[in-house]
């Protein structure tokens, strides 16, 4: 069984544009200026080719270990921490956690899943994450919101007539 607790963003750690970050001590905004606007394509493998902005949502998942991201805006398919996403983190009692090996490294080869999720950044574009659940400090499932485009609702209307 685990316990539920929210809590905030963690504060600036190696990595994070500045006022953001992975510790209690030093909350803040994100200056979206500072954020460069590197993307992933399919050849990305590495933590060090994502924008600060990906790079911050890995780390945070690396920190939460077991828990979940809720209510994440992505815009032009990076993650936006203005407004910050809650952060509820489950917190095994009967074992000890161990942090992931790689949360220490300053560049390291992406896993499947973390590549699966820039993809599905690049996707969104402009959007909303409701969810995203992390386990052993990995991102495994979504859920996400998106704009319904008027184009495509005018072709098929929810209740079948014509609009």
């Amino acid at each position: 069984m685990r316990d539920h607790e929210s809590k905030p963003l963690p504060a600036a750690s190696e990595g994070a544009p500045k006022g953001v970050g992975f510790g209690i001590s030093e909350p803040g905004e994100v200056n979206l200026a500072t954020l460069t606007c590197k993307r992933p394509t399919a050849k990305t493998l590495r933590f060090s080719q994502l924008s600060a902005s990906r790079q911050v949502l890995v780390r945070l998942c690396q920190n939460i270990n077991f828990g979940q991201i809720q209510d994440l805006h992505v815009r032009n398919s990076d993650p936006v921490w203005d407004p910050a996403p809650t952060v509820l983190s489950e917190i095994k009692l009967d074992i000890e956690e161990a942090a992931r090996p790689e949360s220490e490294l300053p560049d390291f080869k992406l896993s499947s899943q973390i590549q699966r999720l820039m993809h599905r950044l690049d996707q969104l574009t402009d959007g909303r994450i409701e969810r995203i659940e992390v386990r052993e400090g990995i991102p495994r499932r979504l859920v996400l919101t998106s704009r319904l485009a008027l184009s495509a609702a005018r072709r098929t209307p929810p209740c079948g007539d014509p609009v």
